[in-house]
């Protein structure tokens, strides 16, 4: 069996600090090295970049600093089985180093979340132990697999992932923006996630009394950057937009239910529905925007002959049956109870992201079937 390989992704900007350090430390853990450099950085950082990666490409963001648009980057580059996605003030604790083989090469694992330790001294070097700031649970390590994926746009929002994960707390995350930021580069920081609609809530990362509880904590040893082999350069800049909704998708392939009905009678349908996006289905029950997969369902509207659409109590939604990975068909089979007044009207069969949006919203096809309702 092949060892597993892990693409680390750094996205950056203005770091020729820092940058050095987080790069010294990977070529530890990782079988290969991305870097993103955000195009309005104007010091030292993409030479670097280019000294010490495998891959460095560019992008450029809406919001200046507001760096979740550009989180789904790294799968057009990454040739990795999983991908760690760390910031540019992180570093991993020590432990993950001989952790990280085993926790890819379990089965069925789809991705993995760590605590972060908000880093406040360093001489001696420790962390608040208090919430928020500890454990401070972010999902980091996941498979390289962008149908598992998405990243919302906004302000702090984590990604979503499908697939069964676990919470490791045998290694943790080192986050030194505490340390590194000046009270001036913190307020700046604040003001742009406000801006980009952050909650009041993420706010309060930033202001960590003096005399909350730490607790001391072994960095890792300071490594010299070592030139990597020859490392690709994308000159083009990426325009980094990530969309408001998970870009679901479906063709319907093939509805079964009856033209006619009588009022009130109950038919049963089958319906056929191809997933043409790039995100996988899958059977959960979440409602957008909990941090987890959306639940879907198969559904529809009812519209009057005149193209009215009616609020109509017999609509209900229909589970999916198993996983849909993009590409596959699914059939749903269930009930469909005609209305009790006679007449002719369109049943107009869509996909739904609950709580969230009809899949038509974003441009699918719904399947329309004209059906007539009377008294035979």
């Amino acid at each position: 069996m092949l060892t597993p390989r892990l693409t680390v992704n750094v996205l950056t900007r203005n770091a020729q600090a820092r940058l050095p350090r987080l790069l010294a430390e990977l070529p530890a853990y990782a079988d290969e090295i991305l870097v993103g450099v955000d195009a309005s950085s104007d010091d030292r950082t993409l030479e670097i970049a280019s000294d010490y990666a495998d891959v460095v490409y560019r992008f450029h963001l809406p919001r200046p600093g507001q760096l979740s648009p550009a989180r789904a980057l790294p799968f057009d580059y990454a040739t990795g089985d999983w991908i760690l996605s760390i910031d540019d003030d992180e570093s991993m604790e020590p432990t993950f180093d001989a952790l990280v083989g085993s926790l890819m090469a379990a089965p069925n694992v789809t991705h993995y979340y760590f605590p972060r330790k908000w880093i406040v001294a360093d001489d001696p070097y420790a962390y608040v132990d208090a919430p928020p700031w500890f454990p401070n649970w972010a999902p980091r390590l996941f498979r390289n697999d962008r149908s598992l994926v998405f990243k919302p746009a906004g302000a702090h929002t984590m990604y979503h992932l499908l697939g069964p994960g676990f919470y490791e707390e045998r290694t943790a995350i080192h986050h030194f923006e505490p340390l590194w930021c000046t009270p001036k580069q913190r307020a700046a920081k604040v003001a742009a996630y406000r801006t980009a609609g952050a909650t009041e809530a993420s706010e309060t990362y930033y202001e960590i009394p003096h005399d909350a509880p730490r607790r001391p904590v072994t960095p890792r040893e300071p490594a010299l950057p070592v030139v990597r082999r020859a490392g690709v350069v994308h000159d083009a800049i990426r325009e980094a937009a990530a969309p408001e909704h998970p870009p679901w998708a479906a063709s319907f392939e093939r509805v079964e239910m009856p033209a006619t009905m009588r009022p009130g009678e109950v038919a049963l349908v089958r319906v056929t529905v191809r997933n043409t996006g790039v995100l996988t289905w899958a059977p959960t029950y979440a409602q957008w925007p909990a941090n987890q997969w959306p639940m879907l369902r198969l559904t529809y509207h009812l519209y009057a002959g005149d193209g009215g659409e009616i609020d109509y109590e017999g609509n209900h939604r229909t589970l999916l049956p198993r996983v849909v990975v993009p590409g596959e068909a699914v059939t749903f089979v269930d009930t469909f109870v005609a209305p009790t007044t006679a007449g002719d009207y369109v049943v107009a069969w869509d996909m739904l992201s609950e709580g969230h949006l009809w899949f038509s919203q974003i441009g699918s096809a719904v399947h329309a079937h004209p059906l007539t309702v009377r008294d035979r």
